[in-house]
């Protein structure tokens, strides 16, 4: 099923601000910098959209993938960073929608959003490999080819080190600068598109049947947590000593020290649907309209910071 409508809803109250529905598939969460929403659509004419945040008017549509745009949109001084099934990663004027330069590299879709780190962007695909790409010229710098099948997650970055999942079942921890291997963990389970939270010296991803949690520096296993049936599709997020995350059809939080659950909600029971693989996000002043304290503060996201660095991580 696809949503073919985006909403601004009060975030006090729910109620509907506007709603903009011109798309037909909006499959990924939408990124937000100063006064523009961006957002995918993977049906209608494959394109990425700009709508004015306060009224919901269409400001620009980019049109020119020949396939679905399946990510949700990377955005950096002034360039929006996005790719899809016609595997291809495009970069575009985030005030015109005018196109900057597209990379025609990959041989498989691209579903993980771009990281701009320093002058590359960084972005995995389903054909095994993960990319470095010169964000001034769109030329490639390095591809990391050890994955051994798809990257369907979102690479997470700290401390010059990119971490990124396969379906293989291994975490790999490679160098930003380079792409040469630092270490690997092996899940022994399909990493597909949680993508890692760094926290504290503590790197956390999803697989097929559950949490794991291991050294960021060494690679070392320090605690997993496989009560959860059903794959953990979501990042987690890491708040006051918890870790947050969804798996199959149940909304987890576990105590990072103890490795017990704290509590669980079943998403099914409330509202009949299942498979969550959007990210936990707190909200400590809902009225105010912010979220800080969230993950866009905890290495998890940043994906709304207007000046600020680049996300961590994007789902």
């Amino acid at each position: 099923d696809y949503y073919s409508e985006l909403f601004a809803l009060d975030a006090a109250t729910g109620d509907i601000e506007w709603s903009f529905d011109d798309p037909q598939g909006i499959t990924r969460g939408p990124s937000i910098v100063n006064d523009t929403v961006y957002f995918n659509d993977a049906l209608s004419g494959s394109s990425l959209y700009a709508v004015d945040k306060h009224t919901g008017e269409k400001e620009w549509e980019f049109t020119e993938p020949s396939e679905a745009v399946t990510t949700s949109p990377t955005i950096k001084d002034g360039v929006v960073y996005f790719g899809g099934f016609d595997d291809k990663v495009w970069a575009a004027d985030a005030d015109t929608g005018e196109k900057i330069w597209e990379f025609d590299e990959p041989e498989d879709n691209v579903r993980v959003s771009p990281y701009v780190y320093e002058e590359t962007v960084l972005v995995g695909s389903e054909d095994n490999n993960l990319y470095a790409i010169d964000r001034t010229s769109g030329e490639e710098v390095w591809r990391f080819t050890e994955a051994e099948d798809d990257i369907m997650g979102t690479q997470a970055v700290l401390n010059e080190i990119v971490y990124v999942g396969s379906q293989a079942g291994t975490l790999f921890a490679v160098d930003a600068n380079t792409g040469s291997l630092e270490w690997s963990f092996d899940a022994g389970q399909e990493i597909s598109y949680s993508a890692p939270a760094v926290v504290d010296g503590v790197l956390y991803f999803g697989s097929d049947e559950g949490l794991f949690a291991v050294d960021a520096e060494t690679g070392t296993s320090l605690w997993s947590f496989t009560e959860p049936e059903g794959h953990v599709e979501s990042a987690p997020t890491v708040k006051d000593g918890v870790v947050y995350f969804a798996s199959a059809d149940t909304v987890h939080a576990v105590d990072i020290a103890t490795t017990a659950e704290v509590w669980n909600y079943s998403i099914a029971e409330q509202s009949g649907s299942d498979s969550p693989r959007s990210s936990p996000t707190f909200v400590s002043d809902p009225e105010g309209g912010h979220s800080d304290g969230s993950r866009v503060n905890t290495e998890v996201l940043g994906h709304h910071e207007a000046t600020g660095d680049p996300p961590l991580a994007r789902f």
